[in-house]
């Protein structure tokens, strides 16, 4: 493996990690993601709790299963950049 190769297989291995990371707090701590939108979007971080108890409920709902999925995302590229792309394996860099 070259020296260039093996830099991004760490880099995606990092970056993975970072990706897996953000799911776990997307899916765990909703509130705090739905916070985090709210202030990106509106510039506050109590807009969101005005939409009443359903939409706020539908959000947390929203904000955790697209954490679990790029959890799921992350844990497959973390295979990858763990597996055949570290041991040189051409048709993974594919």
């Amino acid at each position: 493996m070259s020296p260039t190769e093996l830099f991004w297989c760490r880099f995606l291995v990092l970056v993975t990690a970072i990706l897996i990371v953000f799911g776990l707090a997307l899916a765990l701590v909703p509130h705090l993601a739905q916070q985090g939108f709210s202030m990106m979007v509106y510039f506050s971080v109590q807009h969101v709790d005005t939409f009443g108890a359903d939409a706020v409920a539908y959000i947390r709902l929203v904000t955790a299963v697209l954490g679990c999925v790029m959890v799921g995302w992350g844990v497959v590229l973390m295979y990858l950049a763990l597996g055949p792309l570290k041991r040189g394996s051409r048709d993974a860099w594919r």
